[in-house]
Formats: structure tokens, sequence, C-alpha cells
């Protein structure tokens, strides 16, 4: 049976297609594993979509506090350990990328004053904007207080100044807000992390500073000097004020690490 000029070409082009399409994958495959540092070299990682899915996380796993429900995220019913939610395995993960990426940063563009601020403008103005906007817009549309003496109450201003500090007592509540909620007197729970953050900042900038970041065979024995000495003698490390710091920022090292 003779087989037409056409459905000879069809043919060809298929098997050249499959042809093709098989060593793409075969070679894809058969290739090394790149290294994070290669991969962070040529911006080809997936650590925006990593920050995406832990956002989704710690929403997920807020909600069930926050509705009063009672009920717990799956990942809190695996009972991993104490306080081992959705939402802690998702920081832990922020953090731990973090790490990665700003001591990264330093180790690429070794500038105190350039990082300084690089991580200001990476925090402030959001943050500026967020507590600004809880204090003063948010607050007087659903306070329970005439707006009037809402802003005549010293504690509306100092959501502000206290939360912009980056001291550990954060102000959590607002005059009048959230109270008849099941999670009452909390506007904005998810600052807790930042003071955390900013001593992480600080131990970079040090320790970029001394020069120990480009000496790889210096810089290993100091972070996991430091990790080990936050793990058993916590009060050695002064700048992580509040043993709830001690998890994330331990994320943050090892990613740093």
């Amino acid at each position: 049976m003779s087989v037409s000029p056409g459905a000879g070409f069809l043919c060809q082009c298929g098997q050249s297609v499959i042809e093709r399409t098989w060593l793409h994958l075969t070679g894809r495959w058969l290739r090394p594993p790149r290294t994070l540092g290669e991969g962070y070299a040529a911006r080809d990682d997936n650590f925006l979509m990593l920050r995406l899915v832990a956002a989704l996380m710690v929403m997920w796993s807020h909600s069930y506090v926050l509705s009063g429900s009672g009920g717990k995220d799956w990942i809190e019913l695996l009972n991993l350990g104490p306080k081992i939610t959705a939402g802690t395995m998702a920081v832990d993960l922020f953090f731990l990328t973090s790490g990665l990426l700003v001591s990264g940063s330093y180790v690429e563009g070794p500038h105190l004053w350039r990082f300084i601020r690089s991580r200001f403008v990476r925090i402030m103005p959001a943050l500026v904007v967020c507590v600004v906007l809880s204090s003063l817009v948010v607050g007087p549309l659903v306070t329970e207080l005439p707006a009037g003496h809402y802003f005549q109450i010293a504690r509306t201003y100092r959501y502000i100044g206290i939360n912009l500090s980056f001291r550990p007592g954060l102000q959590w509540g607002l005059p009048g807000v959230f109270h008849a909620v099941p999670y009452p007197g909390v506007v904005n729970g998810s600052l807790w992390s930042l003071p955390g953050e900013l001593a992480m900042y600080c131990g970079v900038a040090i320790l970029g500073a001394a020069g120990l970041l480009r000496r790889r065979w210096l810089a290993t024995p100091v972070i996991l000097g430091l990790m080990l000495l936050g793990w058993m003698i916590p009060a050695a490390l002064p700048f992580i004020r509040g043993p709830w710091l001690l998890r994330p920022c331990g994320f943050f090292a090892a990613g740093a690490l």
C-alpha cells in the first residue's frame, strides 16, 4: 500500500518533534542539579513562589484562630510538635529564604551603607503605610468609640510610634477596635516577627562589615557557633529579644549558612 507524500511528510514531522522532545527531556534529567549559588546568580529560582505559598499558609492557619471556630489546620492536626502549625512552618520558610537572600545580597555587593539603605527601603515605607492606615483610617472606621473621642486618646498615636520602633513590646490594639471578635484586641498580630527580622539584618551587617561573609572557611563556623549558642544558651544572644524569636532567627541563620 502506497503512502501519500503529505502523509509521509506529517510522519517525518511527528517523528522529529518526538525526537527533539525526548532529547530535551533526557538532557534535563541527565544534567547535574544546580547549586543554590548557581540558581541565585542566574536569578532563575522559585523564591517568589515560595513566599507566595508561605503567605497563603499564614492566612489559612490564622483563619482558624481569628474565626474562633476552635478548629486546627492540617499541619497542626499532624501533631508534629508543640505549636507547629501551617503558620509557624510558613514563618520558618520566610526566615529561611530571607537569610539566604539577605546574606547573599551582602556577599554580592559588600557595601555596608548600601546594604543598610536597601534593608530600610525594603521594610520602612510599607510598614509606615501599614501602621498609619491601621491607626488613622481603619481604626476610626471600625472603633466602638465616637470618632472624636478616638482621636483624643494618646494610645491611638502610640500605636504608630511604638510599632515603628521595632522593640519587642509592640502595641497590638487600638482604642475600641476589634474588641467584639473571637480574637479580641489585636489589629495586626503579624508584626511580631519584625524585631527578629531587624535583629538578623543587623547581624548580617556586622558579620559583613567584619569581612566574615567573604570568607567561607570563617563564616561557616561563626554562623554554626551562633546557632549552637542560641540553642544551648539563649540568654547569650541579647539582640534576640524574646524566646519566641529564637526559632525563626535560627532558620534565618540556616539560610545564611
